[in-house]
């Protein structure tokens, strides 16, 4: 009788030793930290404005924007491709698209959005404040 409760209490310790060893091996996953910008996006005719008022590393970004092109765009500013990114290895950057549809605009989120589509209407002049959560009242 001594000899199986030795040999139940060894195994108790071996599970407990071993079960506590697997929560370190695997730790809990953390949820992807959303980086916090503001940003106010200004259009006048095919002229677009992109002022970074928090959380950017530009102060202002202008570009050309045609109908139907799209522009990348991060915490530094202008993009040119998106697989050239990498934003995985950084969980406090930020990435979208922006693109000029007939009457307003489509912005898609990649990485460091809450958000995955926003879109707002703007036929030749206009202002929106965009954040990490979408769209802001002015």
């Amino acid at each position: 009788m001594k000899y199986f409760t030795k040999t139940i209490a060894a195994y108790i310790l071996l599970f407990l030793l071993s079960t506590g060893s697997v929560a370190y091996a695997f730790p809990k996953p953390t949820l992807s930290k959303k980086k916090q910008f503001l940003i106010l996006i200004e259009k006048n005719g095919n002229h677009v404005k992109l002022s970074g008022i928090k959380g950017c590393a530009f102060k202002t970004v202008s570009f050309n924007l045609k109908e139907d092109d799209e522009q990348v765009i991060d915490q530094f500013g202008m993009g040119t491709t998106i697989s050239n990114k990498n934003t995985k290895d950084d969980p406090g950057t930020f990435l979208f698209t922006i693109k000029n549809n007939k009457g307003g605009f489509s912005l898609v989120g990649k990485e460091g959005t809450a958000w995955e589509n926003l879109s707002f209407g703007c036929v030749t002049a206009c202002s929106q404040l965009i954040d990490e959560h979408g769209m802001r009242g002015k």
